[in-house]
């Protein structure tokens, strides 16, 4: 894997002709009924327990741990992190470079005129953390809770890759109209509860209008346990995402060192850094914000800044020629919920490009990412 950064902008880069066999096998994996997508979710839970329990025992003490705890927490979940990723990464891995079960998801429903439904149709009823964190935040207002130990559990929901959480002031901006009036959080509340328990049975209907026959809706349900792996990934991130935001505010105070120092870092140095074994130069580290290539192999990482990170570039990297289109009256793609809308549409091609997404627009972009959650609320 080669990762090309500029400032918070980042690129993955994969030797093509692996990741191509990589998106045939997993493809082929789902058409023969042999990939294990059952057993990769109970995987996947049992590492979200562990990771929401670390959190929850240690993200308050965090001031008050040694060092070296500090250091043995961030290296832990880190680890935590890179396994949850490995295996929801197999939702992205089927569509990446071939779109194969979006495109056999796509022609299904195009027989039936019924493209638009795909996200539906797709959804996972399963239980999320994000889910878990806004029934808890209903219940809470209902019975006159503490908002702020709502907070302590679950401020790290909607993260991204640097925040910030929620507090106070957001949660009343974001969830005013519950918080005022208790009987519009019980109506909130029993909308997200029937909603969830009701969507299978929803699904299980309209496919049944469509006519889909049995096989057909196997690469729906496949598509609904990969979306829960993607989605439940991306909440546990945020959890972690959000502890290590806690530490490099301590430690970045702590060493007088600036907080994007740690960013920059790799999680062996971050460790060293914590415990006193390694002293870095911050300017130093801060060019790899600017521009750098980090190669990552087995054996671990190398880094490459300025002109030696273009060298490589220009002599290894490809990037795909994108066509430039001046006029068009239709964009394809998946959406994020179904329906219709208007209003301005904002191209978003890096995270610069957030600063002119405006309320009310219409946000495209080539994908998903963590870092495009700020516009998109």
């Amino acid at each position: 894997l080669v990762s090309v950064v500029n400032e918070y902008d980042m690129q993955y880069c994969f030797e093509g002709k692996r990741l191509e066999k990589g998106n045939e096998n997993a493809w082929n994996k789902i058409v023969d009924k042999t990939i294990p997508l059952e057993e990769v979710i109970k995987k996947s839970r049992e590492l979200g327990k562990d990771v929401i329990n670390t959190y929850l025992e240690n993200y308050s003490k965090l001031k008050d741990l040694s060092d070296e705890n500090v250091a043995e927490l961030f290296l832990k979940l880190f680890k935590l992190g890179v396994m949850l990723c490995s295996y929801g990464y197999i939702g992205p891995i089927v569509d990446l470079p071939k779109a194969y079960l979006s495109e056999k998801l796509g022609e299904i429903l195009d027989k039936r005129n019924a493209r638009g439904e795909i996200i539906f149709l797709s959804e996972s009823s399963m239980e999320k953390y994000s889910d878990i964190a806004k029934k808890e935040l209903m219940q809470t207002i209902i019975d006159d809770g503490d908002l702020n130990s709502w907070l302590s559990k679950w401020f790290w929901i909607n993260f991204g890759n640097f925040g910030p959480g929620f507090n106070i002031e957001k949660l009343n901006e974001e969830y005013g109209e519950f918080i005022e009036d208790k009987e519009k959080a019980k109506k909130e509340l029993e909308r997200i509860v029937n909603d969830r328990e009701s969507l299978k049975e929803r699904q299980e209907k309209r496919f049944d209008e469509l006519g889909l026959s049995d096989e057909e809706k196997y690469f729906f349900y496949q598509a609904q346990k990969i979306t829960f792996l993607k989605a439940f990934r991306l909440d546990l991130l945020f959890c972690i995402w959000g502890f290590f935001d806690k530490i490099f505010d301590i430690y970045s105070e702590k060493l007088g060192l600036d907080k994007d120092v740690f960013r920059f870092l790799v999680k062996e140095d971050v460790a060293e850094v914590i415990t006193g074994k390694k002293i870095v130069d911050g300017k130093e580290i801060l060019k790899r914000k600017d521009n750098s290539v980090w190669i990552t192999k087995p054996e671990g990482t190398k880094i490459l800044v300025g002109e030696d990170a273009d060298k490589y570039v220009k002599e290894n990297i490809e990037f795909e020629e994108v066509e430039e289109i001046e006029d068009t009256d239709e964009i394809r793609g998946n959406i994020a919920f179904p329906g219709k809308v208007s209003g301005m549409v904002k191209i978003i091609r890096n995270i610069k490009d957030m600063e002119n997404v405006e309320e009310g627009n219409i946000l495209v972009a080539i994908q998903t990412a963590p870092e495009f959650l700020p516009a998109m609320k």
